[in-house]
């Protein structure tokens, strides 16, 4: 800026120029302050009171005419606003291990790395994958991931750290992980046991042999097992009320006109069990039943319509009843087994079918049909070995989605007769019938193992 002024003892109305030392100074400050930004060695440069700098100072004078710029762009802004440290990348990440969490559920789990922010970590069907990147932040070194059984995964991961701006420098990539989803679990078993003794529940809850002697179905309300003791003389049965905790029975029902009785749930939103008869003169029937007293209420029947989405009426006309069934709370729907092909028919709270479902890998022969379970939202089909031929023997539990596609399976147990299976507390509860002869006369047993999932 130039400012005019009139000099004292000059010519009169002669004007000259000056310029505002105020100014003056206020330009070369901004300048070596630039200066020091950009090359971090400010400099101390001294007035020698003749209005001159140091020579050192003259490398600063190639910029006098240039404009000051800020990192973010605006010029004029102050030169000092938005200087931050220098941030380093982190180090480069361990390798991740892998580990099985759940049903088609896997955690990827690594290493901190000292100083790092957060992380990101790429799970793709290459080892060359680099997208789709999930993020991790703060100090938690591990991300469940879904995955398919019998498919082939690759992890890596990367560290980072943020500077105050929230921009991310970030380290290498680690090493790949390739992990493989089994096709089939077999968790251990063990039996319970109670004082010492294998916990035989006919025995427990004092009946007979020949009497009420047989497992069939079974089910819990998160506290209490509740399991069906068949009579197969007389085609009726009772319900054994038994507290998980203790392994305690708390009741057992008087004789339940329920014939078969090979498979029973229960619905949390009635607080009612409904068990399938699955024999007599009306294999559609399903009794319902109080779980307090254990009293049967009343009987409803599944009416099969003549149309239903997922079957044909050739289909419908060679069903004969129904031989499973379980409730999944969040549906607010059952599930049913019929027993000409095994499949299922999907229907409302109230048993009104809404669809048929053919699932997608059948059982293996000879098999046997048990129970139905709802476990993280799959169909669990309880399917039990013969004693007969050569193949693999296992008891097993087949996945399935709601539109009947396969998941997976779990393998519980060789030998004897698997008839139920429920889910509480982290816990899979697996109830086994076994017959033999000892010097010519027969024994039962019902003995429950547990698993953990």
């Amino acid at each position: 800026m130039v400012k005019m002024q009139t000099r004292a003892g000059g010519m009169a109305g002669k004007k000259r120029k000056y310029m505002d030392i105020k100014k003056i100074a206020a330009a070369v400050t901004s300048l070596v302050l630039a200066f020091c930004v950009s090359t971090g060695e400010c400099m101390a440069a001294e007035h020698d009171g003749n209005n001159t700098w140091p020579a050192a100072a003259e490398q600063y004078d190639a910029r006098a005419d240039a404009t000051v710029t800020s990192d973010d762009g605006d010029a004029d802004a102050d030169p000092l606003s938005g200087q931050e440290e220098d941030i380093t990348a982190p180090d480069k990440a361990a390798k991740p291990s892998v580990k099985v969490s759940g049903f088609e559920k896997v955690t990827v789990m690594w290493k901190k790395t000292e100083d790092a922010d957060g992380y990101e970590v790429v799970r793709g069907t290459s080892a060359t994958a680099v997208t789709p990147v999930v993020s991790v932040k703060g100090n938690c070194t591990e991300k469940m991931f879904t995955a398919k059984l019998g498919k082939t995964y690759h992890y890596k991961v990367r560290a980072y750290r943020e500077n105050a701006t929230g921009d991310r420098i970030y380290g290498e990539w680690s090493d790949v992980r390739t992990f493989s989803m089994p096709e089939r679990y077999t968790p251990a078993v063990k039996r319970l046991s109670k004082a010492g003794t294998w916990l035989d529940l006919r025995k427990l809850a004092g009946q007979k042999l020949y009497g009420y002697d047989i497992f069939q179905g079974a089910c819990t309300d998160g506290k209490y097992g509740y399991y069906v003791l068949y009579n197969k003389k007389k085609e009726k049965c009772r319900i054994v009320k038994l507290r998980l905790s203790d392994n305690k029975v708390v009741k057992v029902s008087r004789v339940l006109e329920i014939h078969h009785g090979n498979d029973i749930t229960y619905n949390r939103h009635t607080g009612k069990l409904l068990a399938v008869h699955l024999s007599g003169n009306n294999p559609y029937r399903i009794a319902v039943i109080d779980p307090s007293t254990l009293k049967l209420e009343r009987n409803r029947t599944v009416k099969l319509p003549k149309k239903l989405p997922g079957a044909s009426r050739a289909t419908l006309k060679k069903q004969k009843g129904i031989n499973g069934i379980a409730y999944d709370p969040d549906r607010k729907q059952y599930v049913l087994r019929v027993r000409v092909y095994g499949d299922f028919i999907i229907t409302d709270k109230n048993l009104k079918p809404l669809r048929y479902i053919r699932p997608s890998v059948k059982k293996i022969k000879p098999r046997l049909y048990q129970g139905l379970e709802v476990i993280n939202g799959y169909i669990g089909s309880v399917e039990a070995s013969s004693d007969t031929g050569t193949y693999d023997r296992y008891n097993i539990l087949n996945l399935y989605r709601w539109n009947g596609s396969y998941v997976g399976r779990i393998n519980i147990k060789k030998g004897n007769e698997l008839e139920n299976i429920f889910f509480a507390n982290g816990r899979g509860y697996a109830g086994f019938y076994h017959e033999y002869y000892v010097k010519g006369k027969l024994k039962r047993n019902n003995y429950i193992y547990v698993f953990d999932i």
